[in-house]
């Protein structure tokens, strides 16, 4: 049977160590642990967890300016040394936790997919969840050569011969300490302008700028679309045209053209529907809520996904919201009730409290309007 090995890199993470390495033995190879600068006693720990976890390994590296790819890199090059072009790699981070018999349904997927043991295998895409209602598949198996990582910061796992991907059924999920410093902004400036006509880099360095409130930046940066004539991902294009249009609504610009242009790209996806209706809730305007909530209804009926996130559920309880509000506005109160019974019925548990208590005020009242006018 095949081998694999994990690698992470890791800085302050001695909370995470002991279960981070647990979920993954007995079946791990090797447990490859890169420190990048611990200030903590991050190191000393995973140090005397290896009489416990023989399979762990632990090395230190010092990166300055320091830069993801190349500390990922680092470290799956350590994980591949014992390893033949058979075996497989595993990267995760600290934070994050895999799904129960994850070596399990590893070996059944290599078995369901008929995948010869002799035969370089590629890579093997999971599941990714930060919440109940945000998840995406992602890249986190692979062979032991043939990848490389790329990107200072949000760093990509790259295959140097492009090849089938099969899909498991395995889940990570992520546990962020949010008392941990996140500021990237000096790594994804560096890139940006290291790397002007990435779609990517640009991408990530407005968003940035965006959540430090630098709506202008934000905007400059994503201003002229045609000049991006790498990594231009469909998924990561739509992404930056609601960016865009998300600083000019900031900025006091008109933003449904760049909305538009997002459509234009995926004319079912829901996200940029819901956006559309906002844009029309803004204006008080009730007819167009109802055109673009009634088209994220049918969107979703004809099983339409998000491109990046799964996060139709929380897109279309919004939907269902908006929907209620435009048809009590324009007396539609049987519809209206039906549009919030429909959100108590399938979204309740997506909806935030304080959401709920005004819907379920919105609901007292349209049954009010329907006793009135019957």
């Amino acid at each position: 049977m095949f081998k694999i090995s994990i690698y992470a890199i890791m800085k302050n993470e001695s909370a995470n160590l002991r279960p981070f390495v647990e979920q993954f033995v007995p079946y791990a190879h090797r447990i490859v642990l890169l420190d990048t600068g611990s200030t903590d006693n991050s190191v000393q720990l995973a140090e005397s967890l290896k009489d416990e976890f023989p399979a762990i390994e632990v090395h230190q590296a010092e990166i300055r300016p320091f830069d993801f790819s190349i500390a990922r890199n680092m470290a799956m090059e350590i994980a591949q040394r014992s390893l033949g072009v058979y075996d497989l790699l595993m990267w995760a981070d600290l934070d994050e936790r895999i799904s129960d018999k994850w070596y399990e349904t590893l070996a059944s997927t290599i078995i369901d997919y008929d995948i010869p043991i002799d035969r370089k295998f590629h890579c093997l895409k999971t599941t990714m969840k930060f919440s109940d209602t945000v998840t995406y598949t992602q890249s986190k198996i692979h062979s032991a050569r043939g990848f490389y990582w790329k990107y200072a910061c949000h760093e990509l796992l790259i295959e140097k011969d492009k090849t089938e991907h099969a899909l498991t059924s395995i889940e990570f999920t992520h546990h962020p300490d949010p008392n941990k410093p996140r500021n990237y902004i000096e790594l994804l400036r560096n890139q940006y302008y290291k790397n002007g006509t990435d779609l990517r880099c640009a991408h990530y360095y407005a968003r940035e700028l965006f959540y430090k409130d630098d709506f202008a930046q934000c905007y400059a940066v994503l201003l002229d679309m045609s000049r991006f004539t790498e990594m231009v991902d469909t998924a990561q294009l739509i992404d930056a045209y609601m960016l865009r249009s998300f600083a000019e609504r900031q900025l006091g610009i008109p933003n449904e053209a760049t909305l538009y242009q997002a459509l234009a790209l995926d004319i079912n996806h829901m996200e940029v529907m819901l956006h559309l209706a906002y844009s029309h809730y803004y204006k008080d305007d009730a007819i167009g809520i109802l055109f673009w909530t009634d088209r994220m209804m049918g969107a979703a009926l004809n099983k339409s996904k998000n491109v990046i996130y799964n996060k139709n559920n929380e897109l279309l309880w919004q939907a269902y919201d908006l929907n209620g509000k435009a048809r009590s506005e324009l007396g539609d109160y049987e519809g209206a009730a039906r549009s919030y019974a429909h959100l108590i019925m399938e979204f309740k548990q997506y909806v935030p409290q304080e959401d709920l208590v005004r819907i379920s005020e919105n609901i007292h009242w349209l049954a009010n309007m329907q006793r009135q006018t019957k």
